[in-house]
């Protein structure tokens, strides 16, 4: 993901958290559209599932 305009989750200091940590947001370009996923990094990762837990461990 080097092209910076392309989908993905980013850091961002538009929206920090409390102790000034970026908050981290689903960025889609072919739908012009933001979800924010957590108001800081840390409850980011705190929040982060095994995708095992999503598709009983296939792959």
């Amino acid at each position: 993901m080097n092209d910076p305009r392309s989908d993905g989750v980013k850091a961002t200091f538009w929206s920090e958290g409390a102790d000034g940590e970026p908050s981290v947001t689903w960025f889609d370009v072919e739908d012009e559209s933001e979800v924010p996923l957590a108001g800081d990094f840390r409850t980011f990762v705190e929040g982060l599932t095994a995708s095992a837990a999503f598709d009983g461990g296939q792959d």
